[in-house]
């Protein structure tokens, strides 16, 4: 990066990135199976570029389940 928003934002993606990838491979070694990766919220596309882990992305997975849980209390 050339100047310090940039180099902030560099490593804010690439840390998220590294997080998800360290993160999922301990649990995978902790399962001792593959265990299916899902990246929500509203930058979820951009850092699931930068992943080396296979990952599905869901920008409104949160969303999706406060509705279910709301709906679910008032039926």
């Amino acid at each position: 990066a050339k100047n310090t928003r940039a180099s902030i934002l560099s490593g804010v993606v690439y840390g998220f990135a590294s997080m998800v990838d360290g993160l999922a491979e301990k649990i995978k070694k902790e399962l001792r199976a593959d265990a299916r990766v899902i990246i929500t919220g509203a930058d979820a596309q951009l850092i699931a570029k930068y992943c080396k882990t296979t990952a599905k992305v869901d920008e409104n997975l949160t969303l999706k389940g406060l509705t279910l849980l709301l709906t679910a209390r008032f039926i």
